[in-house]
């Protein structure tokens, strides 16, 4: 690992969002000099016109070269990889993060190393402040391809910490005012910072990019089908079914998400999310999952997929042990074949109708209705209540 602090006369590759932090990152690579790369990675959360425009203000700012890359199905590839393995560690109560920021940093930075190879350029730079998670995560994944890059951080410049100080001074110098920090991509959107910050701020005030509070009293009726653990057809749809079922989702309001959690470096933070398609993927692989295993098979999968999670959300996604938990979750989940059709009322779903090949739920082993043809009687019943005895601990 190398930090650089001089950059006069070099070309840096930064990776680009339009925000307010690497808009502001420009701005100061250009006052010390430095020839910015701009990379802007597409993840579906700009219209063409948007990424325009963000491309005339990156060149306005100061950058000599504006690139945007599409990454839009890579993005949701990745997202259905997470969903596979239950890559997610941050619950509270009902509320899941579903990693959408850490799986668009894993994107973002397979994506800007090419540009850096191509155009030669040995200096990455982006807008993740000290406190965050996004630092470690960038440097992690550029490390693991090359430890031969060189980092140019502004946050981690005296001169720039001491002159900024906090995101106010950039919104009056660039003349961008928000409510909070947005970080956006296909499958959901981060909301921090500034008024999030205060624990007694009220969630239901805020303008969500997807949902709206609002309930959706028309019932929709949702029909997947899965092969192999690939969700490949909804309804009688077979592309885009990410989109669709993500517009569809959050009209009810689905995957909205208020959490507490613990950054890299041990402090709190509070991050507000929404992912609607992420949220139903979530609960389909988790219905189909308990059909097919018995509890310590799912608790395991489950377990997995905690600490999974954990390496995702702290930027290790591609360490031996994530690569092997990977492997563990895609086996669990690539035995899930069948249909299952889903009511959205209000925002809850009721699952009307679960088929699923090798199901281990069978009617017969449970019910009381017919107990002549049962698989195990009232005798074994008895005899199993003896053997459990033995192992009480009284």
């Amino acid at each position: 690992m190398k930090i650089i602090k001089k950059i006069k006369n070099k070309k840096i590759a930064l990776a680009y969002s339009g925000g307010l932090d690497t808009s502001f990152s420009i701005k100061w690579l250009k006052k010390k000099k430095a020839k910015v790369y701009a990379f802007y990675v597409d993840l579906g959360n700009h219209t063409k016109k948007q990424i325009k425009n963000i491309k005339k203000e990156s060149l306005n700012l100061g950058a000599v070269r504006f690139k945007s890359i599409n990454c839009k199905k890579k993005i949701i590839k990745e997202a259905f990889l997470a969903l596979k393995t239950r890559a997610f560690n941050v619950y509270c109560g009902t509320g899941i993060y579903f990693n959408i920021t850490p799986i668009g940093r894993v994107i973002i930075s397979n994506a800007i190393y090419k540009e850096l190879e191509n155009y030669k350029i040995n200096i990455w730079s982006d807008g993740s402040t000290y406190k965050g998670n996004d630092i470690e995560r960038f440097f992690n994944y550029i490390e693991s391809k090359n430890s031969k890059i060189v980092f140019y951080k502004p946050w981690l410049n005296k001169s720039f910490v001491k002159l900024i100080k906090g995101r106010k001074k950039m919104e009056k110098i660039l003349k961008k005012k928000s409510k909070y920090s947005v970080d956006s991509n296909v499958i959901g959107n981060t909301y921090e910072g500034n008024k999030i910050e205060n624990l007694n701020f009220n969630i239901t005030k805020m303008n969500f990019i997807l949902c709206n509070l609002k309930y959706n009293k028309k019932k929709t009726i949702l029909k997947l089908k899965i092969k192999n653990g690939n969700v490949i057809k909804y309804n009688n749809i077979k592309k885009n079914i990410f989109y669709i079922i993500n517009k569809i989702c959050s009209k009810h309001n689905l995957g909205i998400s208020d959490q507490i959690e613990d950054r890299i470096i041990g402090t709190k933070s509070r991050g507000i999310y929404e992912s609607p398609a992420m949220f139903l993927f979530y609960n389909v692989y988790d219905r189909m999952i308990s059909c097919l295993y018995n509890y310590d098979d799912i608790i395991f999968y489950r377990n997995n997929g905690i600490r999974l999670g954990k390496l995702l959300y702290f930027g290790r996604w591609y360490c031996k042990e994530a690569k092997i938990r990977k492997k563990v979750g895609i086996y669990y989940a690539s035995k899930i074949n069948g249909k299952i059709k889903i009511a959205i009322i209000y925002n809850n779903l009721f699952f009307l109708n679960t088929y699923v090949k090798k199901n281990k739920y069978k009617k017969k082993n449970s019910t009381m209705e017919g107990v002549y043809k049962e698989n195990f009687s009232y005798i074994d019943r008895i005899g199993h209540l003896k053997i459990s005895k033995i192992n009480l601990d009284i």
